[in-house]
């Protein structure tokens, strides 16, 4: 009984707006991925170079989690950091939280002149949540990986997406993953990953790179700067 926790006030749809997620649903049934759309895989924040110990330290002091590991992007000057769920066998049960960050902050790379995709946005639209991701079913449509199918129908539906679903999944264990074009009223990007043949890592190294960059040349925006 939940009631008990008080854990804040009880929300209630309406009719109407149950109506609008009903119809939601049905849409997704009706493409075929409602079976294929799985749970929340990992939740992604952006922020400053000079804030990203900071950060991670002071999560880890308000969630059970444990730092597992950093993806080092030189080409794009970022670092990905993951935080995990120790107590979980399924990371939708309680989703990972990324936290990614540049190598060189704003201020001095002026020096070097590297690309800084991750300070860019935070410099534009602040310290915040970048995208959500969903994991997608391991499989095939016919010939076509679930991923790349969940992808076509979204499309056709409206849908935007940065660029192609990139990683490959063959013989071997791998992911496959993509962004959506950001939410003009949330301005999250969506993911949608597929991890197949058992594939146990969290990302590769290539596709992060893959995806920072792809998310960086569509988030250059010349105005904003609410860190300068």
């Amino acid at each position: 009984d939940l009631s008990g926790l008080d854990i804040g006030d009880r929300i209630t749809l309406t009719s109407a707006e149950q109506a609008k997620l009903d119809a939601a649903a049905q849409l997704q049934a009706d493409h075929g991925i409602a079976d294929k759309v799985l749970g929340t895989d990992h939740l992604a924040t952006r922020i400053l170079a000079g804030d990203r110990e900071d950060a991670i330290l002071e999560y880890l002091t308000m969630v059970p989690y444990y730092f597992w590991g950093a993806y080092n992007i030189t080409e794009m000057n970022s670092s990905t950091n993951v935080t995990r769920h120790p107590g979980v066998d399924d990371d939708k049960k309680s989703p990972a939280r990324v936290f990614t960050a540049n190598n060189t902050p704003s201020f001095v790379n002026s020096f070097d002149n590297l690309p800084m995709p991750t300070e860019d946005f935070v410099r534009n639209f602040g310290r915040r949540m970048h995208h959500m991701a969903y994991a997608v079913q391991d499989g095939h449509v016919v010939d076509e990986k679930n991923v790349d199918y969940v992808v076509r129908q979204l499309s056709e539906m409206g849908t935007a997406f940065l660029a192609h679903v990139v990683g490959e999944c063959k013989d071997e264990p791998n992911l496959k993953q993509i962004f959506s074009k950001s939410s003009p009223y949330s301005m999250l990007i969506t993911e949608y990953v597929e991890r197949c043949h058992g594939y146990e890592g969290f990302f590769t190294r290539d596709n992060v790179a893959a995806l920072t960059e792809a998310a960086g040349a569509d988030e250059r925006y010349e105005h904003g700067h609410v860190f300068d």
